[in-house]
């Protein structure tokens, strides 16, 4: 009975150190997993941990190159607000020389209109005086064969033609021709054929302002170099 005992004992002690293995080995196989996942984890820490270190460098980097552009800002507003005030100033200026220019074109304009109203001015006395000379000599057309007409190739010129002084059936024409300049005096343009004394005629015409005494000198002069 005792050896049964004993045999029976040995065999729970067999299984009992069996169990105490397996949980041992199962413990110590725990343990490993635990210390391979706290490893593992570990080193998920550690590259959480880089990660993090980069991020804030980055982040770091980002607030310098920020602050950079700050400044950058900074400088171009005060720089814009710079132009701004010269700008202003300039187009002040501009205004104030648009202004004067604005002046001097009225002035301008004024001393155009004064100027255009004296050459129509006299362009009417002109036109006055010339059409009292072709009425005062409208008389002596018949009797002396006058032909006053304005001239085709001078502008303001009127030509006095003296048709009765030569008998030849084919001779040209005696003329002369007379203007008046801005200075109301009359002036012989053309003279044909030429005669010496025409400058003192001329000089008498000016004074008297007589045009009909002037023809009347001219054809005297005409009819002497006819004769000749």
């Amino acid at each position: 009975m005792a050896v049964l005992d004993l045999a029976q004992l040995s065999e729970e002690l067999q299984l009992y150190q069996s169990k105490t293995r397996s949980w041992a080995s199962a413990q110590s196989s725990r343990a490993q997993d635990t210390l391979q996942t706290s490893r593992v984890e570990r080193q998920e820490c550690q590259s959480a941990l880089s990660c993090l270190e980069q991020e804030t460098q980055h982040l770091a980097q980002r607030e310098a190159q920020c602050e950079t552009r700050l400044r950058e800002q900074n400088d171009e507003t005060r720089q814009l607000e710079s132009k701004l005030t010269l700008g202003s100033a300039q187009q002040a200026a501009s205004a104030s020389r648009l202004g004067e220019q604005k002046a001097c074109l009225g002035q301008d304009k004024e001393i155009l209109e004064r100027h255009r109203a004296g050459v129509q001015q006299w362009q009417a006395s002109q036109s006055t005086v010339i059409e009292a000379l072709e009425t005062a000599l409208s008389m002596y057309r018949s009797k002396l064969s006058l032909q006053i007409r304005r001239s085709e190739e001078r502008l303001g010129e009127l030509e006095v033609i003296f048709g009765d002084l030569s008998r030849e059936p084919d001779s040209q024409h005696w003329k002369v021709g007379v203007s008046i300049d801005e200075q109301e005096l009359y002036q012989v343009t053309s003279c044909k054929p030429p005669l010496d004394n025409l400058s003192e005629s001329l000089d008498v015409l000016n004074q008297s302002k007589d045009f009909s005494a002037f023809v009347r000198a001219v054809r005297r002069q005409f009819c002497r170099k006819a004769e000749t």
